[in-house]
C-alpha cells in the first residue's frame, strides 16, 4: 500500500464530529443604503418552535460557561471561500476582497480571540446552472464543500441577501422524534451571500458569521410581532408550561423593551430576555425596518434611520405589549447599530458583550471540534488534460475517506484549479465533468451527480484519424507507439484492453449510430497524476497493468471510487488529476475547451479544407435520381470523414452505394440513422493502413433519392456541414490535426436511366476540355453543347475551393471555344475549372506550371 508522507499531511489525527448539527435559516444582510433608507428582503425560513425551545434550554449553560471560564483561548477558524459566478464576464471577487473581508472579521471577533484564516486559495465556479440553484445545503455543497472549515459561498446579485446555518443538535433532535426532518441541515458549516461586493465592503459577513456562531436576529422572532394588539391581550415574560412543566411547543414570549424587575409594578418571574427575542440580555428590543406599511411591524418605519445613522423618534413609534416605546431605548441599549439587526449596513458596527459570550460558548462547545486548520492547503492543485498544463474547466471531484465522515467536494475553475482539504491519507475519488446539458445525470447519487453531456461532447476530439491510430497500434505498424494516455483513450468499450471492438464502438459514435459510448458514464476518465508520473515507463507500456511501490494495482485506478494512498514520492503539487478524453487517441481535443457543441440549434459551419460543388438542379415530386459524389485530387489519402446535410423534408434516401475503396462499405461506413435530422455521415480508412488514390471524377459514393416535394434548386439544400461531422481528410498525418484539401462535386443522374424533362443535358466527362493542360497561363476551353443558345457561368477555383475568377459566357449548339481564360498571375498549383450550364455542372482539373 502507499504511505502518505508527513510533509503532505502534518496533522494526521482528526477530531470526532460533535453530536451537533445545523439548521438553515433565511437571513437578510443589509447592504444597499441610499440617502434616506436601506433596502433588503424578508427572511426566507424562520426558526422552528422546537429549535427555539432548544436554544432557550441552552441559556443556562451559556451563563455557567461565561461565569466559569477564565479567558477565551485563541482559536483558529479556517475559512474556505468559493466565488460562484457565471460563464461570462470577469469574476467580481478577488483575493484582495477576501483578504479585506477576513481582516474585518478578525477585528470584529478579536474580543473573544477568534482568528479567521483563509484555507487554501480562492475557489471559483463559473456555471450559471450551479449559481442559480437555490438549494445550498444539498446542491451547491455537492459541487464545492469541505468538512473542517467554515464554507463561505459568494454569488453576484443585486440584493444583498444571505443565508447561514446555525448549530442544531443531533442528540436533541433524537430525543424529540416529532421534530420536522427539515429542522437540521445535512451540511454543517456554511454561510452564503447573494452579492459578492458585500463580502468585503459591508457588514454582511459579520452578520452571517454571527449566525454561524448561533446568534439570532435582534428582532427575533417574527411570529411574536404579529399585531394589532388589543387592550385585553396579556404579556407573558415567562414561558408557558404544560402539565409536565415543559415549554409548550410553538410558544415563547416576545422580547420586551423592559425585560427585568423594575420598580414599576412589572415584577417578572424570570428575566424576559432568557426566554424570548434573541435570548441575549444586553441587546435592545428591536423591530425590522423592512416591513413598513404591513401589520407585522407597525411603527417601525423604513425611513426612520437617517443618513448619519441616527433614528427619528417621530417615525420609530413601535411599542411593546406593555406600551413601552422601542425608541428611545432604555440605557444602556443602542438601537440601529447591532450587526445582527436589519438596520442599514453602513450603520452596523457592534456585537454586545452578551453576544460575544454566546458566540464564545458555541465556538468552544460546537464549532472548534469541527475545524481542522492543520489541513489547510493540503489539497490545492489542478485537473489537467492528459499530462499537459491545460486545465480542465468545470470538473467536480468528490473525495471521501474510509475512516471518517469528513469529506471534500471541489469543482475546477476556468483554469482547471481547485482548493480543498484532505482529512486522511487514505481516500477515494469520484470525478465527473459537468457537460453542457441542463439535465442532471445521477441526480439522486451525491457522488455521481453531474450535468449530462450532449451527443457532440462525446464526439469532441474523436475522429477517423483516431481509428487509424488504434488500427496501427493493434497491427503494430504505427511509426510512433501510443503512450499510456492514448491507450486508455482507445479503450472505448471499457474492457481494459485495446482491440478491434474499440474501433467498432468509436466508428458507431462518429457515424451517429451511438449518441454516447454505452459502457461509459461520461466521455472522460480521470486518474491521479502521480500514476503516470511515478510509473511512467510501465504506464506507457501497459496502463492496464500498473505497479506502484511494489503494489500491482492493474487498472483499478481507472475506476471511480478506487481506494488509494498518495505514495511517498508524491509532492504536495502532485495531488491533482489527469483527464483523458475517451476516443481521442491523437490528443486533438480543443485545448481552449471551445467548440460548436451547444444545446441550441446552430447555423451550418462550412468546412475549410473540403469543398463540395452541387448543381442547381431542380426536381419534381417523386423524381428518383442518383447523386454521385465525385472527387478531384484524391491522391494518397489515408482516411476521411464527411458530414452531409441532406434535407429529410424534401427527399427520401433510398440507398447508398460506396466506391471500390478497400474497407468502404455501406453497412459499416455510413451513418444513416439521423436522416430525419438532415444528417448523413460517412467515414473511411484503409484497414491495412494503405494510402489510396482515385483518378479525377471518380465516384466516391452515390446516394439514390426520391423527391418528396418540388425542389427548385438542389444546391441550396445539399452541403457539407462541420456541425454534423467535422469534414476532414488525412494524408498520412493521422497523428495531427492538419489535413490536405479535397474537392468534391455532385452530378445528378436519373436512377431509371431515362432523362427527366428538366435535366436534358447530363454531365459528360468528355464534353469539356482545356488546351493546353498543364498550362503556364492562357488556355482555351472547348465545350460541346447539345442544346440551344444559353448563358453559362465559368468559374475557376484553387484546390481549397477559393474562387480565383468568375465570368459569364454564352454557349451555342455544337462545339464552343472559350478564349482568354488566364492563370498567368496565379501561383503554381492545381485548379478546378467549373462550367455551369443551366442545371448542369461540368468540371476539369487544371495544372498551372512554371514557365520556362
Amino acid at each position: 500500500m502507499f504511505i502518505l508522507t508527513p510533509q503532505i499531511f502534518s496533522n494526521a489525527s482528526c477530531f470526532l464530529l460533535p453530536a451537533k448539527r445545523l439548521i438553515i435559516i433565511g437571513l437578510v444582510s443589509l447592504a444597499l443604503y441610499s440617502s434616506v433608507q436601506a433596502q433588503g428582503e424578508p427572511c426566507g425560513v424562520n426558526i422552528s418552535p422546537e429549535l427555539n425551545a432548544y436554544f432557550i434550554d441552552e441559556v443556562d449553560d451559556i451563563e455557567q460557561f461565561t461565569t466559569e471560564r477564565q479567558s477565551n483561548p485563541v482559536t483558529v477558524v479556517p475559512v474556505r471561500v468559493t466565488n460562484i459566478t457565471g460563464p461570462t464576464g470577469i469574476s467580481p471577487l478577488t483575493q484582495s476582497d477576501v483578504d479585506a473581508a477576513i481582516n474585518r472579521l478578525n477585528v470584529s471577533f478579536a474580543p473573544i480571540n477568534i482568528v479567521f484564516q483563509q484555507c487554501g486559495s480562492l475557489n471559483e465556479i463559473w456555471d450559471d446552472r450551479i449559481k442559480n440553484n437555490v438549494d445550498i445545503d444539498k446542491f451547491i455543497t455537492s459541487f464545492t464543500y469541505t468538512s473542517g472549515a467554515m464554507e463561505v459561498y459568494v454569488k453576484p446579485g443585486n440584493i444583498a441577501a444571505g443565508i447561514a446555518a446555525l448549530p442544531c443538535p443531533i442528540a436533541f433532535q433524537a430525543a424529540n422524534p416529532n421534530w420536522p426532518v427539515s429542522v437540521c441541515t445535512e451540511h454543517q458549516n456554511w454561510v452564503y451571500f447573494n452579492q459578492a461586493p458585500n463580502f468585503s465592503n459591508y457588514t454582511t459577513l459579520q452578520h452571517e458569521v454571527g449566525h454561524h456562531f448561533s446568534l439570532l436576529h435582534t428582532q427575533h422572532v417574527v411570529q411574536n410581532y404579529h399585531l394589532p394588539v388589543d387592550n385585553t391581550q396579556l404579556d407573558h415574560p415567562y414561558p408557558v408550561l404544560d402539565q409536565n412543566n415543559n415549554i409548550v411547543p410553538g410558544w415563547w414570549g416576545r422580547e420586551l423593551v423592559i425585560r427585568s424587575n423594575v420598580p414599576t409594578g412589572k415584577n417578572f418571574l424570570t428575566a424576559n430576555s432568557l426566554t424570548s427575542g434573541d435570548l441575549v440580555a444586553d441587546t435592545p428590543a428591536d423591530c425590522s425596518p423592512y416591513f413598513s406599511g404591513s401589520s407585522i411591524w407597525p411603527g417601525c418605519n423604513e425611513f426612520s434611520q437617517r443618513p448619519d445613522c441616527s433614528l427619528d423618534i417621530n417615525l420609530l413609534t413601535y411599542e411593546d405589549y406593555n406600551g413601552d416605546k422601542i425608541y428611545p431605548p432604555p440605557a444602556p441599549y443602542t438601537l440601529g447599530r447591532n450587526y445582527m439587526s436589519y438596520w442599514a449596513d453602513p450603520c452596523r458596527n457592534k456585537f454586545t458583550q452578551g453576544q460575544y459570550n454566546r458566540m464564545a460558548y458555541f465556538n468552544i462547545i460546537y464549532r472548534q471540534p469541527e475545524y481542522t486548520p492543520g489541513f489547510c492547503g493540503n489539497f490545492t492543485d489542478n485537473i489537467q488534460f492528459e499530462g499537459t498544463s491545460t486545465g480542465l474547466h468545470n470538473v467536480t471531484a468528490r473525495i471521501r475517506h474510509p475512516n471518517t465522515p469528513r469529506k471534500c467536494n471541489v469543482t475546477t475553475s476556468l483554469l482547471g484549479n481547485f482548493s480543498g482539504m484532505l482529512h486522511q491519507n487514505e481516500l477515494t475519488t469520484h470525478i465527473y465533468h459537468n457537460g453542457k446539458s441542463n439535465a442532471l445525470a445521477f441526480a439522486n447519487d451525491p457522488l455521481k451527480m453531474h450535468y449530462a453531456h450532449l451527443d457532440c461532447e462525446w464526439l469532441e476530439g474523436v475522429s477517423t484519424a483516431d481509428l487509424v491510430a488504434i488500427s496501427k497500434h493493434i497491427l503494430g505498424t504505427g511509426t510512433t507507439p501510443l503512450d499510456g494516455y492514448s491507450i486508455i483513450a482507445a479503450d472505448a468499450n471499457k474492457s481494459n484492453s485495446v482491440t478491434t471492438f474499440d474501433i467498432v464502438e468509436l466508428r458507431k459514435l462518429i457515424l451517429g449510430i451511438y449518441s454516447k459510448l454505452p459502457n461509459h458514464e461520461q466521455p472522460w476518465r480521470y486518474i491521479p497524476e502521480f500514476i503516470p508520473q511515478d510509473v511512467a515507463s510501465g504506464f506507457d507500456t501497459n496502463p492496464f497493468n500498473v505497479t506502484v511501490n511494489s503494489v500491482q494495482v492493474y487498472a483499478d485506478y481507472l475506476n471511480q471510487g478506487w481506494l488509494f494512498y498518495y505514495p511517498p514520492s508524491a509532492a504536495a503539487s502532485q495531488t491533482g488529476f489527469d483527464g483523458i478524453k475517451i476516443g481521442d487517441v491523437n490528443g486533438s481535443w480543443p485545448a481552449d475547451d471551445k467548440s460548436f457543441c451547444d444545446q441550441n440549434s446552430l447555423e451550418p459551419i462550412i468546412p475549410e479544407n473540403v469543398t463540395l460543388s452541387v448543381p442547381a438542379s431542380s426536381l419534381s415530386v417523386d423524381d428518383e435520381v442518383i447523386l454521385s459524389v465525385k472527387t478531384l485530387n484524391f491522391d494518397s489519402i489515408e482516411a476521411f470523414q464527411f458530414g452531409l446535410h441532406i434535407p429529410f423534408e424534401s427527399v427520401d434516401v433510398l440507398s447508398v452505394n460506396s466506391s471500390t475503396l478497400a474497407g468502404y462499405e455501406e453497412t459499416e461506413n455510413f451513418g444513416l440513422n439521423n436522416l430525419e435530422n438532415n444528417q448523413l455521415r460517412t467515414l473511411w480508412f484503409d484497414p491495412n493502413g494503405v494510402k489510396r488514390s482515385l483518378s479525377d471524377t471518380s465516384v466516391l459514393f452515390s446516394i439514390t433519392v426520391k423527391a418528396k416535394q418540388a425542389i427548385p434548386n438542389l444546391s441550396s439544400l445539399l452541403y457539407l456541414d462541420d456541425v454534423i461531422l467535422k469534414n476532414e481528410v488525412w494524408k498520412g498525418n493521422t497523428g495531427g490535426t492538419t489535413a490536405p484539401s479535397l474537392a468534391l462535386f455532385i452530378t445528378v443522374e436519373e436512377s431509371s436511366g431515362e432523362r427527366s424533362n428538366r435535366n436534358n443535358y447530363l454531365n459528360n466527362d468528355g464534353a469539356l476540355s482545356v488546351i493546353p493542360n498543364p498550362t503556364t497561363g492562357r488556355m482555351q476551353i472547348l465545350y460541346f453543347h447539345k442544346g440551344n443558345v444559353s448563358n453559362a457561368e465559368l468559374k475557376l477555383t484553387d484546390a481549397n475551393g477559393r474562387l480565383v475568377s468568375s465570368s459569364q459566357v454564352e454557349v451555342r449548339s455544337g462545339e464552343n471555344t472559350i478564349e482568354n481564360t488566364d492563370l498567368s498571375h496565379a501561383p503554381i498549383g492545381v485548379y478546378v475549372l467549373q462550367l455551369i450550364v443551366g442545371e448542369q455542372l461540368y468540371t476539369k482539373k487544371v495544372v498551372k506550371e512554371q514557365a520556362n
